[in-house]
């Protein structure tokens, strides 16, 4: 749920991100076969996914439409179906955001993405195939998305508690969590109510937020740790997350006799353990996951959130000149007793943690770090947001 954002290219409507770029990509992408569709936020939007199609068809691949109007379904979608790709494409103002997903559901290896971003920049290349492929709705597909969240959900096969909790936003996300956690026998509140937790999702759908019986806001990062401890008392007592998760993930399971992979750290057997949990990556199923929980003991969001150990988080995003896998690789060289490896930088800082990970196409960064109050983690971050800064200028000269 605070995953990292490889696969995901943000760009400029009509300036990289025009029509031909999108036959350009699509015909990439058609050439594996069978492409899930989905688009959000306007009709610059709606115009590149139909350009995108287009490039499909013409290289023979199909183009399954969906009406998930979020990342996280379409995500979904790719995974639950095992298809080759997904593509959604997201507007926001001037700006469009191409989330790409591969047959696990997760985003594009950084190895195609990057063939993806060259092949969408190449003037001179035509797509083609030997037959014109087609182009179908999926129907269905947010019904079904909701009834596996709320399936995934459930911790045991007896009866629980009912739990009552409000979901007051109205995006279709965030409508999917309500129906989710309706399917998983919740009575679901459309407003916010004292004394009754509430729940709402961001980033695409990738990231649940929250705010338990006493107002106390839940960051995502939050919300991870708790549905890692879930696992760890409920579930498999193992737990696959990404490179920025917070280490108090780990202090978690510590106390619990539990086992915690980190994707970058620990190679296909994360992958694999990750792609099992989808709890852990996106919104609905987390919140089904808590919900489960609260119906389970009978226990409260914030009796459950007093189980876990205090933090605080900060982040910050930085734009660098310098290509950003060479200021991870010079960082990287600072610190030989770093966790982690591959794409991204995870090192203990005193009595925090950091992280740092590349922002898809853009040339920046995400520096991410831990502590045990709000005000450390501030600092922390604007310490490595200097340090990174130094670096970028200091290979900058050696060009």
């Amino acid at each position: 749920m605070c995953g990292e954002r490889i696969g995901m290219l943000k760009g400029t409507l009509g300036a990289g991100f025009g029509p031909e770029e999108m036959v350009r990509l699509g015909a990439e992408l058609g050439a594996r076969g069978r492409v899930a569709l989905g688009h959000w936020g306007g009709q610059g939007a709606a115009m590149l996914a139909r350009a995108a199609g287009a490039g499909v068809t013409a290289a023979g691949g199909m183009v399954l439409s969906h009406e998930l109007r979020f990342p996280a379904g379409s995500a979904w979608l790719s995974g639950h179906y095992r298809l080759p790709c997904s593509l959604f494409i997201q507007q926001a103002g001037g700006e469009a955001s191409l989330y790409l997903f591969d047959g696990d559901g997760l985003p594009v290896a950084r190895d195609w993405e990057q063939v993806l971003i060259r092949r969408m920049a190449e003037p001179g290349a035509r797509p083609g195939g030997e037959r014109v492929g087609t182009w179908e709705h999926f129907s269905g597909a947010y019904a079904q998305y909701t009834r596996h969240a709320a399936a995934a959900g459930r911790l045991a096969q007896r009866s629980v508690c009912p739990v009552t909790v409000s979901v007051p936003q109205d995006s279709q996300a965030d409508r999917a969590l309500a129906d989710t956690l309706r399917g998983l026998g919740c009575t679901v509140l459309r407003e916010e109510r004292p004394g009754v937790a509430a729940f709402s999702v961001s980033r695409g759908g990738f990231a649940l937020l929250g705010r338990d019986e006493k107002g106390t806001p839940l960051t995502p990062e939050r919300l991870l740790t708790l549905v890692c401890l879930i696992e760890m008392e409920n579930g498999d007592g193992k737990v696959a997350v990404p490179p920025s998760a917070p280490a108090a993930v780990e202090v978690t399971a510590a106390g619990l006799c539990g086992t915690v992979l980190r994707l970058d750290r620990d190679g296909a057997e994360a992958r694999r353990l990750y792609v099992r949990q989808p709890w852990l990556r996106d919104a609905c199923f987390a919140a089904a996951r808590i919900c489960a929980r609260l119906g389970l003991t009978g226990e409260s969001l914030h009796s459950l959130d007093g189980k876990a150990p205090r933090f605080a988080s900060a982040s910050r995003e930085v734009a660098v000149s310098a290509d950003p896998g060479d200021l991870l690789s010079a960082l990287a060289e600072q610190f030989p007793s770093r966790d982690g490896g591959g794409h991204s930088v995870r090192l203990r800082a005193g009595s925090g943690w950091v992280s740092v990970s590349p922002l898809g196409r853009r040339g920046a960064l995400r520096v991410a770090a831990e502590c045990a109050d709000m005000e450390l983690a501030e600092e922390l971050c604007a310490v490595y947001v200097q340090k990174l800064a130094r670096l970028d200028k200091a290979l900058g000269q050696e060009k």
